[in-house]
């Protein structure tokens, strides 16, 4: 089965990979078998056939999206080059079918964790990448494509001079998962690994051929019916991927890191602190607006981290 990607994929995101880490606490009686973690890996993918697939660049298929539905009256070109996803439509994978990759290596990185509590909120820097994603790990779709590599890479460490903590990392092509993905996959191989029941996304079928993008913006209009400025709310996020604007992104980037030497760090938040910032905020928003505006937590999380920024960093 050939699945085709929609032409945003092109827009930057195939140059990009993506990792989730974690940082599992262990026991002498409760140790990260790395075994165990991959056995669990190859489960999760043979049920989620999705990430069974290998990328592909086809020049076959073609693609006429109208990507801002109704905000635009001209039609973007068709896309006849295009990333497309291979997916094997046996019923069991064949015999030798590599499902992932997965790499399993020892450190005596001085890893340095402080104590989580319910109760706490801490600024940690972060670990090097390489004790999360081995370093034969592709980045780009098209290292994917032409190496035939696994979507779903899976990296566990284990550090010599801490018996207590074992590091994990999930590594996937940008161009196919985003940061929901990310935690689906997560939660999938959570499951397996905790012997748990869960249930695979179901794939598109070969008639359903709409451009999501396009519906969703299309249901967001109704919402907003009536009202003349929702071309103005909703396209003031959209910026066009032009040479300038990639060339100003990277040189505000590099601005950052050179003259501001920006470093990366971790902010932990304990469950209960976490849930306080969340329901404080939703309840301030349910009380302005009579319960009629809804805010998500991402939305709570993303202003909060706005505002904080300045005093952690």
């Amino acid at each position: 089965m050939i699945y085709t990607l929609s032409p945003s994929d092109r827009n930057g995101v195939e140059g990009l990979g993506v990792t989730m880490a974690f940082v599992f606490d262990c026991s002498a009686s409760d140790p990260l078998d790395p075994t165990v973690v991959d056995l669990a890996a190859r489960k999760m993918v043979e049920k989620w056939r999705m990430l069974a697939g290998r990328l592909e660049w086809n020049s076959e298929v073609s693609f006429l999206p109208d990507v801002r539905g109704a905000l635009l009256t001209t039609r973007v070109a068709p896309q006849r080059d295009r990333w497309c996803l291979q997916i094997p439509d046996d019923v069991t994978l064949p015999a030798g079918y590599v499902t992932h990759s997965f790499s399993h290596s020892h450190s005596d990185y001085p890893l340095e964790i402080p104590a989580f509590t319910a109760s706490s909120a801490t600024v940690i820097a972060r670990p090097p990448i390489v004790l999360f994603r081995h370093p034969s790990t592709p980045q780009h779709a098209g290292a994917y494509a032409k190496s035939k590599a696994p979507l779903v890479a899976i990296h566990v460490t284990t550090l010599s001079n801490r018996s207590d903590v074992a590091l994990l990392g999930i590594s996937v092509p940008h161009t196919l998962v985003d940061a929901i993905g990310m935690g689906m996959i997560a939660k999938a191989l959570d499951a397996e690994l905790g012997g748990l029941e869960w249930a695979a996304p179901d794939l598109p079928s070969d008639a359903d051929e709409r451009n999501w993008l396009e519906v969703s913006i299309s249901e967001s209009l109704k919402f907003q019916a009536g009202q003349p400025e929702v071309e103005d709310l909703i396209m003031r996020d959209f910026t066009p991927a032009t040479w300038w604007t990639k060339l100003a992104f990277l040189a505000n980037l590099a601005w950052e890191y050179t003259w501001h030497r920006t470093e990366i760090k971790i902010i932990t938040l304990g469950s209960s602190v976490l849930g306080n910032i969340v329901e404080s905020a939703k309840r301030e928003v349910r009380t302005a607006s009579g319960g009629d505006e809804y805010v998500s937590t991402a939305d709570v999380l993303v202003a909060w981290l706005l505002k904080v920024k300045p005093k952690f960093f």
